[in-house]
């Protein structure tokens, strides 16, 4: 790999927090929480929080919605309470924005209020993580940490994917590694193939899953998404073929997965079943 990506930080971050007062929240808040980050970026780098924001395909990062203990106010809308703590989840594939959050949001947010719609928080706490592209690429395609022919997705937000004018429902493989691979080629100069998804098509089947399907109340338009988990089996012709299906399969914590990554769907994590390690980073924690 380039020395780019020996470079190339991957972050993953939960920042915990517990509301001021009572409030209502929209249940399909994503687009807030889109909306926090960007501020946040904002205070550091005008020009980057704009770009990310105005970024047209792939954008470089991901934000969940909250997480925590709700109570149903009214159909569509969940009611906070100051006597819990929530908390939310970003991602980023963006070597700038990776070293910006790090070094320049994460240690000034400890204490600090920050506004989600009409509620106020005060920040608890941050724990985040990270590993390079050079990370993951070495984890399965150096090191064969595992058995790459049968691996599994957890999908812990809403996902759909968005494909010939289509809203598709169900994380076949064709969708999901054509999704994975053009996250992982938007940062990466490794070229994985551009039919790979293709090829997936034929090389990889779904062997069991779990899904529900439920809808997401944005402020102008609903979403549908599925959220549950997926098995699948690999079985190319060349077993190196399975180690990048693995690789894109582990990069799907960072990248995210299918449509409205960030505004809270597509949160994903993979499962590795036998696994001696599923990854490698360096974590650190900010909530002392």
């Amino acid at each position: 790999m380039s020395y780019e990506e020996k470079d190339h930080l991957l972050l993953e971050a939960w920042i915990e927090l517990r509301p001021e007062s009572a409030f209502v929240l929209p249940a399909g808040h994503g687009q807030r929480m889109m909306a926090v980050l960007l501020d946040l970026v904002r205070e550091q780098d005008e020009d980057l929080s704009t770009r990310l924001h105005d970024a047209a395909g792939e954008k470089p990062y991901t934000v969940s919605m909250l997480g925590g203990e709700f109570e149903l106010a009214s159909p569509g809308h969940v009611r906070l309470s100051p006597e819990k703590v929530y908390r939310f989840r970003v991602t980023s594939i963006d070597p700038h924005l990776s070293q910006m959050l790090i070094q320049g949001v994460f240690p000034c947010l400890e204490g600090r209020e920050i506004q989600i719609g009409e509620g106020v928080f005060r920040v608890l706490g941050v724990e985040s993580s990270v590993e390079t592209l050079a990370d993951i690429y070495r984890r399965h395609m150096v090191e064969d940490i595992r058995d790459p022919a049968r691996v599994g997705m957890v999908f812990h937000s809403p996902t759909a994917f968005r494909s010939s004018g289509r809203n598709f429902l169900f994380p076949e493989p064709r969708l999901v590694w054509l999704s994975l691979n053009r996250s992982w080629g938007s940062v990466s100069r490794v070229d994985l193939g551009k039919d790979l998804h293709e090829e997936a098509a034929r090389e990889i089947f779904v062997t069991r899953y779990e899904l529900r399907t439920s809808i997401l109340h944005f402020d102008r338009y609903r979403q549908v998404g599925f959220s549950g988990h997926c098995e699948y089996v690999i079985s190319p012709e060349e077993q190196w073929k399975g180690r990048i299906y693995s690789l894109l399969l582990d990069f799907s914590r960072y990248s995210g997965l299918g449509m409205k990554k960030t505004m809270g769907m597509g949160q994903v994590e993979p499962v590795f079943p036998g696994a001696r390690s599923t990854r490698s980073s360096t974590a650190s924690s900010q909530d002392d």
